[in-house]
């Protein structure tokens, strides 16, 4: 016969396997409050421009500019199209013949039309006795902010799959040859690769556990901390998702520089191989090669008159050989009354299919840290003069910090 406290106990444990199955198979969209990052430091980035004659001290040199570079009114006070290469210097202080505690290694490309910003694309490679590994960085900087955030999207080692942003400060200046930065980073995610699990042996007496030993206090206990584990932690499993925590939709206009309408311009070639405009089969159909930049707007309606909710910058590279294709990494910045902060971007743009998904790989702001999808749509095209773009964008992870 089954006794009162084996019905309870059944009754607890199925609760507690239903509890199980959940963490293992579900994850809602849900808001995740932070309070404090988990990893918290500060160094700072000096950077020397290659000016022709001083290689031996140089960490950084254009590599890239267009046929007409600062030789038109678009490019002249905002180096829009320049493309940077860099291995800089990192340390611990604001002083440039302190010890390295790592280097800043990647590019960045000056892509705001009227302002003065940059889209980067580099990681932070440490390798001292606090820290070994590296972190990856991507988004728009507006550089006349006084201090701004860039995406922390992952890393490597002591970094294993960790995220949050990265604030600059600029520390110093000196003209176009040298600048340094003040790095705060701050990680609000950080994954841990465990090689094996080592268990704790729980003593017993070899004797038969007796009924009791479940009393419902402890099966309520156990429950409770279920609930938190489910709550906080996050294990190896395949997320299941019905819906976006966050979903809008804004549209993207692109107006190519030819030469003559600089007023109106959003975007320009800034990078083609020798044998482009069509000089070769290789080019011809696809513009294989060719890199843009872009300052595009973004608005609430199809209409490029209407009032600007934030910007698209960043680039795009034609990487399709035979089909139309473009790589894209970009960050969409809203300063509007329902949004303020950015959207990262990267992945490849198919261009011939009706739609198209792009990875958000983090944000900003009123977007910090979140991910998802956003889907593309051609709404217009004509030639290489203007396409307008349908954005759809769906966020699946969505983050709040708790000040």
């Amino acid at each position: 016969m089954i006794t009162m406290a084996t019905k309870i106990s059944i009754i607890f444990l199925t609760i507690i396997l239903s509890l199980l199955i959940t963490c293992s198979a579900t994850d809602l969209p849900r808001l995740r409050h932070v309070r404090r990052p988990c990893k918290k430091f500060t160094v700072y980035l000096h950077e020397t421009r290659y000016n022709g004659s001083n290689l031996a001290n140089a960490t950084s040199a254009i590599v890239g500019e267009p046929a007409w570079g600062n030789k038109t009114n678009l490019a002249s006070t905002t180096r829009f199209g320049d493309l940077i290469t860099f291995d800089n210097l990192l340390t611990k202080d604001n002083n440039t013949l302190s010890s390295p505690v790592g280097r800043a290694q990647g590019f960045y490309l000056y892509d705001n039309n009227k302002g003065l910003g940059a889209w980067h694309g580099f990681s932070m490679v440490f390798n001292n006795t606090k820290y070994k590994g590296s972190l990856t960085l991507a988004g728009e900087n507006p550089l006349l902010m006084k201090t701004r955030d860039i995406s922390v999207i992952g890393g490597t080692d002591d970094f294993f799959m960790h995220r949050g942003i990265a604030t600059f400060e600029t520390a110093y200046v000196d003209g176009l040859i040298s600048y340094g930065l003040k790095v705060t980073v701050k990680l609000y995610e950080a994954g841990a690769y465990l090689n094996n699990f080592n268990y704790m042996p729980i003593p017993h007496n070899n004797k038969p556990m007796a009924a009791k030993t479940f009393t419902i206090p402890f099966l309520v206990i156990l429950i409770l901390s279920l609930l938190i584990v489910c709550s906080t932690a996050e294990f190896p499993q395949l997320r299941h998702v019905r819906r976006p925590c966050k979903r809008f939709v804004v549209y993207y206009h692109d107006l190519r520089y030819n030469g003559t309408n600089r007023d109106n311009a959003t975007s320009a070639i800034v990078g083609e191989p020798d044998w482009a405009l069509n000089k070769t089969k290789l080019a011809r159909p696809t513009f294989f090669g060719d890199i843009l930049t872009f300052d595009d707007p973004l608005t609430e309606d199809n209409n490029f008159t209407s009032p600007p909710v934030g910007r698209a910058q960043g680039f795009y590279l034609y990487d399709g050989k035979k089909d139309p294709g473009a790589w894209h990494g970009f960050s969409m910045v809203f300063n509007s009354t329902k949004y303020k902060g950015s959207l990262n971007i990267v992945g490849q743009n198919l261009i011939t299919p009706e739609t198209r998904d792009v990875s958000v790989t983090g944000g900003t702001g009123d977007f910090l840290m979140h991910r998802g999808i956003v889907t593309l749509k051609t709404d217009a095209d004509v030639g290489q003069v203007y396409f307008r773009l349908r954005m759809e964008v769906k966020l699946y992870e969505c983050w709040k910090l708790d000040e």
